[in-house]
C-alpha cells in the first residue's frame, strides 16, 4: 500500500514538473536541448523494448530514425500535413521492420548485431546516394513546421520553442504508457518469457518468431515517431544524423540508464545527450572523454542509473511490503480441471515409423510405440540410442524425415512446436529450462494464461476480462505450487532455486498448460533417493488426474517403480515394449543396456 502511494506520489511529481519547464527561466538553447533529450528519450525507449525486455540487441535503430524523418518530412513538403504524416512515417518504419525482423529475428547475439548493423550501412548509403529523394549529403531544407489549429509549433529557427515542446511530452508520455503496458501482466510475461528460454516459450504454446518479429515491429515504429519529431523540431535533415553511431549512442543511452526499466533509457538519453553538448569544447579529445566517462560510469553501475535509484528505494520500502503481504488461503486457490479420459486404455499417442538421420548418423530408424491414456510410459536406452531426439520430434522441435505422429484423432507430424504444445502436449528438457529471472510463481502464471486467456486487447487495455482471467489463472498457479511443494518459494526467482526443485517447478509449469500429454525428459536426473521417490509420488498423482505422462529416464529402480509400460530404443530402433517386469528379464534389453537383471524398483 505504502509502495503504491509512493509510485503515484512520484508519477505525478514527475508530470507537474514536465508540465512545468517550459514556464521556467530558460533559454531558447537550453529549452532546444530539452527538446533533443525527450526525441532521444523516445528512441531509446523503442530501443529498450526490443533489447531490455526482449533480449535482442539491434544496430540498426538510427535507420528507422531516419526513415521516420525522412518519410515525415517528404510527406509534408508535398502538402501533407503532419498530423498525417507522422502515423503514416510511423506505420511505414513498422513495415520495414516486420519486412526486416522476419529474417533477423532467427538471429540471436552477434550474429543478429550484424545482420541489424549490415541493414544500418546499407540505409545510410541510401540516404546519400538517393539524391532526388532525401536531398543525398546536402539533406533537406525547409521542412514545414506542425501546425495545430492553425497556429505553428514553431521550430528552434522559428522562434519560440515552449509550444513543440508539448508536442514532444504528450509522444514521450504515449511512448511510454504503450511500452509499460505492453510490457506488464500477461503481455510482458510473454515478451520476457521469450527473452529467458525461446525453447521453454515455444514448449507452453507461445509462437516466438511471431512475437519477435511483432515486437521488432513495434521498436521500429516508436524510432520511426522519433525521428518525425526531430524532422519537425530541426526542420532540416542530413544522412550524418542516422549513421551507425548513433544506432551506439541509442544502445548506450539504454545501458547507462538501465536495461529493462522503460524509465532508465530516459534518464540515459538525457546524460548523453548533455554529454555530447558538454564536451563540444573539448574538439578532437571530445570522443575519448565521452568514452572513458562512460566505461568509468557503467564499470561503476553495471545496471545502469534506474538500478542505483531502485536499489535505494527498494531498501526504504521492502518492510512495508513484506508486512502487507498476505497468503492466499488454501481454500480460495482453484485446482486445475481434472483432464476429461473418456476411455482409460484408449491410444493417445501413436509413433508410427518415425525416422531421423543427422548427416551420417542415423539417430532414429522405424521407430513406433502407442501410448494410452492415463499412463506412465517410459522410453529407456542406452546414451546415444535416439530417446531426446524422439522426443524433439513428438514435440515439434526437430521434423522426423519419414513416419508420423498421432495425437489423438489428429496428425501433429511437422507442425511447429507452439501448435503442439497449444493441441495439449507439454514437456519438459534434458538441460533444464526456466524462465531464470522471473519469479517461480510467473513462470507457472506464464505458462497458464493460454487456459486462462484474456484477449490481445483486454490485456493490453487492462479491462475487466483481463483481471478476471488473472485471478483465475493466479488461483490455479498457487494450487499447482502448493501441490509442488513450492508455494513457499513462489516469490523466488526461478534460477535461484536448487536444481531439484528446478525439475519439479519445470513439471508443474508444463501442468499448468492443463495437458493431455507431458514429455518428461530426464527428469530424476541429478536427484537423491529421497528427490526421486517425492518425484515419483508427484508423477503418479498427476497421472490419477487423467493426465498422461511419456518419460525419458536413466534411473532404473526409479522407472520400475513408476512406469505402466516401458519402450526399449537402441541405436534409434525398438527393441522392446512390454510391461516393466518383463522388460527386466528381456535378454535383447539386458545385452544392450541393462547388462545386469534390473535392480529392484522405488515403489512409493
Amino acid at each position: 500500500m505504502r509502495s503504491s502511494s509512493l509510485k503515484l506520489l512520484a508519477v505525478s511529481g514527475v508530470i507537474v514538473l514536465l508540465l512545468a519547464i517550459p514556464l521556467m527561466p530558460l533559454t531558447k538553447y537550453q529549452l532546444h536541448l530539452i527538446n533533443l533529450i525527450v526525441i532521444s528519450g523516445i528512441l531509446a525507449m523503442s530501443l529498450d523494448l526490443l533489447f531490455g525486455f526482449l533480449g535482442q540487441m539491434s544496430l540498426a535503430h538510427a535507420s528507422f530514425y531516419g526513415i521516420g524523418a525522412y518519410a515525415s518530412a517528404l510527406l509534408t513538403i508535398h502538402g501533407i500535413p503532419f498530423w498525417i504524416a507522422a502515423p503514416l512515417a510511423m506505420a511505414l518504419c513498422g513495415a520495414v521492420g516486420f519486412g526486416v525482423g522476419i529474417p533477423t529475428m532467427r538471429l540471436t547475439g552477434f550474429y543478429l548485431a550484424m545482420a541489424t548493423m549490415s541493414f544500418s550501412i546499407i540505409m545510410s548509403t541510401l540516404f546519400v546516394q538517393s539524391v532526388d529523394i532525401t536531398g543525398g549529403p546536402n539533406g533537406l531544407l525547409n521542412i514545414p513546421s506542425p501546425r495545430f489549429f492553425g497556429t505553428e509549433l514553431f521550430g528552434p529557427q522559428r522562434g519560440f520553442v515552449g509550444n513543440y515542446y508539448y508536442l514532444l511530452i504528450a509522444c514521450g508520455i504515449v511512448t511510454y504508457a504503450f511500452i509499460w503496458r505492453l510490457t506488464s501482466g500477461r503481455l510482458g510475461r510473454t515478451i520476457v518469457g521469450i527473452r529467458e528460454s525461446a525453447l521453454a516459450a515455444a514448449s507452453i504454446g507461445i509462437n516466438v518468431r511471431l512475437v519477435q518479429v511483432v515486437v521488432f515491429a513495434l521498436s521500429c515504429t516508436f524510432a520511426g515517431l522519433a525521428g518525425s519529431l526531430y524532422a519537425h523540431l530541426i526542420l532540416y535533415i542530413s544522412p550524418e544524423t542516422f549513421t551507425f553511431g548513433n544506432s551506439l549512442l541509442a544502445l548506450l543511452a539504454v545501458v547507462l540508464g538501465g536495461i529493462g526499466t522503460i524509465w532508465g533509457p530516459l534518464v540515459g538519453a538525457a546524460i548523453l545527450t548533455w554529454l555530447a553538448e558538454a564536451m563540444r569544447q573539448f574538439g578532437a579529445y571530445q570522443l575519448v572523454i565521452y568514452a572513458c566517462a562512460l566505461l568509468l560510469v557503467i564499470s561503476l553501475i553495471p545496471h545502469g542509473m534506474s538500478g542505483l535509484i531502485t536499489s535505494f528505494v527498494r531498501r526504504k520500502v521492502t518492510a512495508a511490503e513484506a508486512t502487507d503481504e498476505q497468503e492466499a488461503p488454501a481454500g480460495q486457490l482453484a485446482a486445475p480441471t481434472r483432464t476429461q479420459v473418456e476411455d482409460p486404455r484408449a491410444v493417445l499417442l501413436e509413433v508410427q515409423g518415425i525416422s531421423r538421420r543427422f548427416g551420417g548418423v542415423q539417430a532414429l530408424s522405424g521407430v513406433s510405440f502407442n501410448v494410452r491414456s492415463a499412463e506412465i510410459k517410459a522410453v529407456i536406452g542406452p546414451n546415444g540410442s535416439g530417446k531426446s531426439t524422439l522426443f524433439n520430434v513428438i514435440s515439434g522441435f526437430d521434423r522426423a524425415d519419414a513416419g508420423a505422429v498421432r495425437f489423438g484423432q489428429r496428425a501433429i507430424t511437422g507442425l511447429p512446436a507452439y501448435r503442439i504444445a497449444r493441441s495439449g502436449i507439454a514437456r519438459s528438457f534434458q538441460v533444464v529450462q526456466l524462465f531464470g529471472r522471473i519469479s517461480v510463481r510467473e513462470n507457472l502464471l506464464l505458462a497458464g494464461q493460454r487456459s486462462h486467456g484474456a484477449g490481445i486487447v483486454n490485456s493490453l487495455l487492462g479491462l475487466k476480462a483481463n483481471a478476471l482471467a488473472d485471478r483465475h489463472n493466479e488461483g490455479a498457479a498457487d494450487w499447482l505450487l502448493r501441490e509442488a511443494g513450492l508455494y513457499a518459494e513462489r516469490h523466488q526467482p526461478a534460477a535461484t532455486l536448487p536444481y531439484g526443485r528446478q525439475r519439479i517447478l519445470e513439471v508443474a509449469r508444463a501442468l499448468a498448460t492443463e495437458p493431455k500429454l507431458i514429455l518428461l525428459d530426464e527428469p530424476a536426473a541429478g536427484l537423491n533417493t529421497a528427490e526421486a521417490f517425492d518425484l515419483a509420488d508427484y508423477l503418479r498423482k498427476i497421472r490419477d488426474r487423467g493426465v498422461t505422462i511419456l518419460i525419458v529416464e536413466h534411473n532404473m529402480p526409479f522407472v520400475l517403480g513408476l512406469a505402466d509400460s516401458i519402450v526399449v530404443l537402441d541405436s534409434g530402433q525398438t527393441i522392446a515394449d512390454d510391461v516393466p517386469d518383463i522388460i527386466r528379464c528381456d535378454e535383447r534389453v539386458i545385452a544392450s543396456y541393462l547388462g545386469t537383471p534390473a535392480p529392484e524398483a522405488i515403489d512409493a
